[in-house]
């Protein structure tokens, strides 16, 4: 019988073996059971005896934390926890984790796609390619990106990396946060605003 019974709320992937692989390498003796819970109510009869979730975005509510009797922690598939009932989670006396890291790359890749697609007008593009037309779909051509101007809102894990992004195409980024300093927005070559 395993020594411990981690439970995989729900993950988008489930052929990821990802964390299989991470326990067996740590030589824990670990039962690592996947469900597909989108409710608390889904959730319930599965994690009884759960020594650990793992949460990607099932609702870890009250009713679910109060019937954990042997739940060691509750670990966040992202950096966002505000599906789980903090308050609870401490009354019960079991530890949330995120990951602070979680798809930084992914998700900044993502929104400079979506500021290339803007600038280069690639939706009107495509539609007028679509609709058996050649050359510019509007009376003016896309911008050039360089020499634009492109407005950030926080400087967090994400907004820092999409920042350096931009920046490589010679952009001037305008930054909202109010948690970082004009020394610290010089620093990384934003106009605070």
């Amino acid at each position: 019988m395993p020594q411990y019974k981690v439970i995989i709320t729900d993950f988008g992937s489930p052929e990821n073996e990802l964390e299989a692989e991470e326990f067996r390498r740590s030589g824990l003796d670990v039962d690592l059971v996947r469900l597909n819970a989108k409710t608390p109510d889904e959730l319930l009869p599965h994690v009884l005896d759960a020594d650990g979730l793992i949460v990607q975005w099932t609702n870890i509510n009250a009713d679910v934390l109060r019937s954990l009797e042997h739940c060691k922690v509750i670990s966040r598939y992202g950096i966002g926890v505000d599906m789980i009932d903090l308050a609870v989670a401490g009354e019960c006396g079991i530890p949330v984790c995120n990951t602070p890291d979680y798809c930084i790359d992914e998700v900044s890749t993502h929104t400079l796609s979506f500021i290339l697609m803007l600038n280069r007008q690639i939706l009107p593009q495509h539609r007028h390619v679509q609709a058996g037309k050649w050359g510019p779909p509007g009376p003016t051509p896309p911008a050039r990106l360089s020499g634009q101007t492109v407005g950030v809102v926080g400087m967090g894990n994400i907004g820092r990396v999409v920042v350096s992004k931009l920046l490589g195409f010679g952009v001037t980024v305008l930054v909202y946060d109010p948690y970082i300093t004009a020394d610290q927005a010089a620093a990384a070559g934003v106009i605070q605003v």
